[in-house]
């Protein structure tokens, strides 16, 4: 996808209207909705983020990457409710049982977790 050649070229402006062209066409597109989500960084722009990555898990609930995205990103949010919060975890148990966790994921999630005051 242009998209993916743009970001990484570092055109996040480019790949963002690639993608957002992409799901003109194909609003069933859960991997266009997850590529935009992820472009989103920086925090003025973490609500859409999370919008969009969720919508990705409608049309792909088993997307691995978008669930931990999604978590990490609620997580980080420091408006997240409680109802978000028990969201991230529910996520972030599912992507470890999933074994989709490998040592340096569990260490940040085990530390996004205490932060929030959380456990596994």
């Amino acid at each position: 996808h242009i998209g993916y050649i743009y970001f990484h070229q570092a055109r996040k402006d480019s790949a963002e209207w690639a993608y957002r062209q992409s799901l003109e066409r194909d609003s069933a597109n859960a991997e266009a909705w997850y590529n935009l989500a992820y472009l989103m960084t920086e925090p003025d722009r973490r609500r859409e983020s999370i919008g969009y990555l969720r919508r990705a898990l409608t049309l792909k609930p088993d997307k691995m990457e978008a669930q931990y995205i999604l978590a990490m990103r609620l997580l980080d949010d420091p408006k997240h409710t409680k109802k978000e919060s028990q969201e991230a975890l529910a996520l972030l148990r599912s992507y470890v049982e999933a074994g989709a966790a490998d040592r340096i994921k569990m260490q940040r999630i085990e530390e996004k977790l205490a932060k929030a005051g959380l456990r596994l």
